[in-house]
């Protein structure tokens, strides 16, 4: 669930002492934000298994590379802002993680989340988002994070929702500088910061070519890697959600990172609120 700070990863800068942690409790906002949600989808239990991790997936056996890849799209609609909002329907998916075995680090994640920023979305260090996130070992979680620059950058863990169960994140912005993250239509974090965001994202993340891009070739109804429903805000303050018409996001640093193990599709037309990714060295 990162971008760059300078060259730092956003979730190299978690603790071993923070990721103990399953979760931290909500802030119940005092006002509504000028902007909502719609209704939030239920969660689909129809392919759920246990929280125990690893419930999908496979190794793709690629050596560690040390690599940052963000795989989904950014939104064409949230320039020049302040964007409003961002919202979309995730399905969490159980990848593999690559871990010390690999030559990864210990803290080392998988990730998919949505995102509002302020600036270039891989170096700004202003940021609010809300997502799934699988670590070495299958410990998972729900997590929200957000920046209000490089030296101020605030992590809360949830329990995690069950492995392909679909989930609805949410991250809004009223002008003046209040955020409201959100999952399934329950506020988590409703927080004041400094700026105004221009960018929305809705990426999965990897730190290394030796974990596993959500999805593989040939997944089975109810186990897809699926990004659905997404949609953002354009102009905060007024006018309403709009489709997210997301532009193809492969960002991965440093730049000559072998990227050819990456799948998705389909963006980059107009109208288009849902996507899959997947990986390439899996079929599931």
């Amino acid at each position: 669930m990162t971008k760059i700070v300078g060259t730092k990863p956003k979730w190299l800068l978690l603790s071993v002492a923070v990721l103990a942690g399953v979760a931290t409790s909500a802030i119940v906002p005092s006002a509504a934000s000028a902007a909502s949600f719609p209704r939030a989808t239920s969660a689909s239990a129809a392919a759920a298994v246990p929280d125990s991790g690893g419930g999908d997936g496979c190794n793709p056996e690629r050596a560690n590379n040390s690599a940052y890849y963000w795989i989904g799209a950014t939104s064409q609609d949230a320039s020049p802002g302040p964007a409003g909002g961002v919202y979309a329907n995730i399905r969490t998916y159980s990848p593999f993680v690559a871990g010390p075995n690999q030559g990864a680090p210990s803290n080392d994640s998988v990730s998919e989340w949505v995102m509002l920023d302020s600036g270039d979305p891989q170096t700004t260090d202003q940021w609010a988002q809300i997502g799934w996130i699988e670590f070495p070992g299958g410990v998972r979680n729900t997590v929200v994070q957000y920046a209000d620059g490089s030296s101020d950058i605030q992590t809360f863990f949830y329990s995690p929702s069950p492995i392909n169960s679909t989930q609805s994140y949410g991250v809004l912005y009223a002008p003046g500088g209040q955020f409201t993250i959100s999952e399934n239509g329950v506020n988590l974090i409703v927080t004041d910061l400094s700026w105004a965001p221009d960018s929305a994202d809705i990426d999965a993340e990897l730190h290394t070519q030796a974990s596993q891009v959500p999805g593989g070739t040939a997944d089975p109804s109810g186990q897809v890697a699926m990004v659905s429903n997404a949609h953002v805000w354009p102009q905060a303050g007024s006018g309403g959600w709009a489709n997210f018409d997301g532009e193809t996001l492969y960002a991965y640093v440093p730049t000559n990172a072998n990227h050819s193990f990456i799948g998705l599709a389909p963006l980059g037309t107009n109208g288009n609120t849902s996507w899959r990714t997947w990986d390439k060295a899996c079929t599931t």
